[in-house]
């Protein structure tokens, strides 16, 4: 088994942290990486000594510097062949060097994710990406073809932040360290848009996922005026007008009227011109854009 390493940005949701290292203990990965962008306190000291069964390095990073620039000085640490990178609110399953053993029989794959499981759903987060007229889309068109060797997978341009790549593929295009939160995660797939890397999912790794946090830490997270500082970002330096959102998801196992009629509207816009569909996008950073000035 080659060397396999984590990597995960906490900010202060330190409880999480510790299930999230706790669950690493029953994996063959090898090292951790934190990156610490939060303040210090005796709880994160607590757990930064404690014992685990892999090597764990802390890095000390400026506060509030951002989730792209944390995992940016992860990937400049790297040493080993394979990094996982998860959020500090994910658990790792026991099998996760499925994924690395996925990336190792198939040469062009530079990452492989796996699914996300709640309290009341599974899902994929997994999308593809279209550029056209001035638009990048996530959208997910026509039937996607299952590969069953090694294990089954499922090809894709956009997958989620429980994901194990190749070393090789990082040094090829990474994380942008300029994104604070909300962007980040869509620039590192569109870089390797102009890459040869594929993506994959492998359904059969299934990583839990505990959202939210403390108002601290909510606050940033969902703060719209930083979203969109992002995004704007985001599209000015690939040179874009838009982002639009068509279908929402690969697989998704919560079915609600709620759900149902997101995936009816967004179904219907992937059929609008695309001027009504960067109108939508439009009204929808509009709306966000009101409610940060409404807190």
């Amino acid at each position: 088994m080659p060397e396999i390493s984590l990597g995960v940005v906490v900010f202060n949701r330190t409880e999480k942290l510790k299930n999230l290292l706790q669950s690493v203990v029953e994996t063959d990965i090898n090292k951790v990486y934190v990156a610490d962008n939060g303040k210090g306190s005796e709880e994160k000291k607590k757990l930064y000594n404690s014992n685990f069964s892999f090597e764990l390095k802390v890095l000390d990073l400026p506060y509030d510097s951002g989730l792209g620039y944390g995992r940016h000085e992860i990937v400049k640490e790297l040493k080993e062949e394979y990094l996982i990178i998860v959020d500090s609110d994910n658990t790792v399953p026991p099998n996760v060097t499925e994924l690395v053993q996925l990336l190792e029989s198939k040469p062009t794959l530079g990452g492989a994710c796996g699914m996300l499981i709640e309290s009341n759903r599974i899902y994929s987060a997994c999308r593809d990406l279209y550029e056209y007229d001035g638009l990048i889309s996530y959208d997910i068109r026509g039937d996607k073809k299952v590969n069953f060797e090694p294990i089954p997978h499922i090809k894709f341009d956009f997958l989620p932040n429980v994901c194990a790549f190749k070393k090789e593929c990082l040094d090829d295009y990474s994380w942008d360290p300029n994104y604070t939160i909300g962007r980040e995660h869509i620039d590192f797939f569109t870089g390797h848009l102009n890459t040869n890397w594929e993506f994959a999912l492998c359904p059969a790794v299934q990583f839990g996922h505990f959202p939210d946090g403390p108002q601290s830490y909510m606050s940033k997270r969902t703060d719209p005026k930083r979203i969109l500082a992002d995004k704007e970002y985001y599209l000015t330096k690939w040179g874009y007008d838009q982002i639009v959102h068509l279908q929402p998801d690969w697989f998704h196992s919560k079915r609600s009227s709620s759900r149902l009629l997101s995936l009816i509207m967004r179904t219907t816009l992937s059929k609008s011109p695309s001027f009504i569909q960067k109108m939508s996008s439009d009204l929808q950073d509009l709306i966000l854009l009101y409610s940060g000035y409404m807190r």
